[in-house]
């Protein structure tokens, strides 16, 4: 089964309009997105779980953004890393096998992950 055959009708068009923009994408401009999408999610788990941070880790444990970044890698046909950006595209999706390729890319690019510390913080 596909990952994306278990989602919602509305989380299918999510999907699909996801695909759809990150299609002709760099993978400079698809971390772009994904960047944006996850502010967004950041924002409204915030709202959500308010200043409670074991209600707002249960909220982020849900990971519908995961999700979708898996089902859209998926149907990209992009389960290994090219560059930066899509090493850290792969490491945030809920599939553990995009995860683990990201943690390979950037143990054999170390600079790479180094030149990201001062941006996770």
């Amino acid at each position: 089964m596909k990952r994306y055959e278990g989602f919602s009708e509305e989380a299918r068009e999510i999907l699909d309009d996801l695909v759809n923009e990150m299609e002709d994408q760099t993978w400079t401009e698809r971390w772009s997105l994904v960047s944006r999408v996850l502010q967004v999610e950041q924002v409204a788990l915030s709202l959500k779980a308010g200043d409670d941070c074991e209600a707002l880790a249960s909220v982020q444990a849900e990971g519908l953004v995961a999700e979708l970044i898996a089902a859209a890698l998926d149907r990209l046909d992009a389960d290994e890393p090219v560059c930066s950006e899509s090493a850290q595209v792969l490491l945030i999706s809920a599939d553990a096998r995009h995860r683990a390729a990201a943690r390979e890319w950037f143990a054999a690019h170390p600079g790479e992950w180094e030149a990201l510390q001062p941006t996770l913080h």
